[in-house]
């Protein structure tokens, strides 16, 4: 049942703020029995640099739907950002807000009952700097639609993308990076300047550069320039337009963005 509209802003299908889209989209359905919804949104927010409390207005918009479709386990199936290719003045803030409102599709999924998401980072194409190519659309069409036999008709293997589990201090300048959900192993392709690697560690005195990496099974080991200090918080595929990715090589997935994860300084 398409109820989709390019460009739209989370606002405009909030019931207590635009909310025209929202309505339109219940008329459609108009009292139909469905099981779920699928959801690509979040660019506008990204662009504008209006990603605050994207989490939780997302959230409001699920309860609303539950609620006006009388199904409190409505499944919700959503899309963690692509990459947006252009040139900005403010390239730097839209970076931010980016990381933000994919953090907030992460945390959706980790924190709201029968909410999943899957990657689009590392689907390919853009037919210009922000939209995806029929392909890439075709690659995300399959990866919901696996998602969906798994967790909504309970069919086949589970094809969630690996997530964060935990970061640790290991050493005085040494993390270490766990990820659940891995089926193989972790790669980085085409990633060989510790430099180029799309992670992040940053904290009170700014960025701490990561002068070696080694990839493991289910996690990967950072050697920092400087020693770990207390607040260190981790960033992974970063920014609208990222350099790499990190993969699952058994699921060819994409582990999921995050952002500002903290290390832990001892088990």
């Amino acid at each position: 049942i398409p109820c989709a509209v390019g460009g739209s802003s989370l606002s405009e299908w909030l019931k207590n703020e635009d909310g025209h889209l929202y309505n339109e989209m219940i008329s459609v359905i108009n009292g139909k029995k469905i099981k779920g919804v699928l959801w690509y949104q979040g660019e506008s927010e990204g662009m504008d640099c209006k990603s605050e409390n994207y989490f939780e207005r997302f959230e409001r918009f699920v309860n609303d739907m539950r609620e006006d479709l009388n199904n409190k386990s409505l499944h919700v199936l959503t899309v963690q950002l692509h990459r947006h290719t252009d040139d900005f003045e403010n390239g730097e803030e839209m970076d931010f807000h980016y990381d933000n409102v994919r953090e907030a599709q992460r945390q959706a999924a980790r924190k709201i009952k029968n909410v999943y998401v899957i990657p689009s980072i590392d689907v390919g194409r853009l037919s210009d700097g922000i939209h995806n190519s029929k392909s890439a659309n075709i690659f995300i069409g399959e990866r919901l639609a696996r998602q969906a036999l798994f967790s909504v008709y309970g069919k086949g293997l589970d094809p969630s993308a690996p997530d964060v589990e935990r970061i640790k201090k290991i050493s005085d300048k040494e993390i270490e990076v766990v990820f659940s959900g891995v089926e193989d192993t972790l790669m980085a392709y085409h990633v060989k300047n510790p430099n180029r690697l799309p992670l992040m560690a940053e904290d009170d005195n700014g960025i701490n550069a990561i002068e070696s990496f080694e990839l493991l099974k289910d996690s990967i080991k950072l050697k920092l320039s400087r020693t770990v200090e207390e607040n260190t918080y981790i960033k992974c595929q970063y920014g609208r337009n990222p350099y790499g990715i990190i993969q699952d090589f058994g699921k060819q997935t994409a582990v999921l963005c995050f952002s500002n994860v903290k290390v832990a300084m001892k088990e």
